[in-house]
Order: structure tokens, then sequence, then C-alpha cells
């Protein structure tokens, strides 16, 4: 019963769906996996926030400037793990793993945001 319905789809109909799930199944084979997700995204998130944490810091009083760093540092870690899942999915839904690997390399926020 199967083989006659088969017949019954045309040609360029099945030609098309056999190359959409093949390009599904490469295009998903290029994605970073959670982990890898998790990785980035907090590295990601840690260049973006000291890059502009260190500018406020070292604009400070040098006497106030260990008390402001501890309190950046409890800010950032809120801030992370408040959106560290909605990162993850993002992640795993639109990079790929070159970028992902790229952004784990960068040691300053300006090399990272070159990981497009």
């Amino acid at each position: 019963m199967l083989g006659m319905a088969t017949f019954m789809i045309p040609a360029f109909v099945r030609t098309a769906t056999a190359t959409c799930l093949l390009a599904a199944a490469l295009l998903g084979c290029n994605r970073p996996d959670e982990a890898m997700c998790r990785e980035t995204c907090r590295h990601y998130g840690k260049l973006a926030y000291w890059d502009k944490a260190n500018v406020e810091i070292d604009a400070a009083e040098p006497a106030a400037r260990d008390a402001l760093r501890a309190e950046k540092q409890k800010d950032f870690e809120t801030r992370l793990e408040a959106g560290l899942t909605q990162c993850v999915m993002a992640c795993k839904s639109s990079n790929s793993e070159p970028q992902s690997k790229c952004i784990l390399e960068a040691q300053t926020m300006a090399a990272a945001k070159k990981c497009r």
C-alpha cells in the first residue's frame, strides 16, 4: 500500500522532501550541543558584562574599586543565571559550532563580536 502511495506523489515533491530532510540533518550536525552552548553563553556573558563593568570600576576612586568589583561580581552572577536558559536555547537554534568555538577562544568582547 505504501509503495503505491509513493508512486502517486510527484517526483519533484519526493525530491524536494528528501532534499529538505537531508539539509535539516546536515545543518543540525553543525549546531553546538547544550554543554557547548552553556559554556559559550557563560563566556560571552562574562566578556560582555566585564567589558562595561571594568570601565566603571576603573573610573571609581582607587579605595572604592575592590568593593565595587565585589558588587559587580554578585550582579554578574545574578544576571548570568537569570538569562542563561534563554541564551542556551537561542544558541542551540541559531549558532554554529564554529561560531561557538570562536566565542570561546575570544579574550575580549571586541574579538567575540567578530564571531559571526
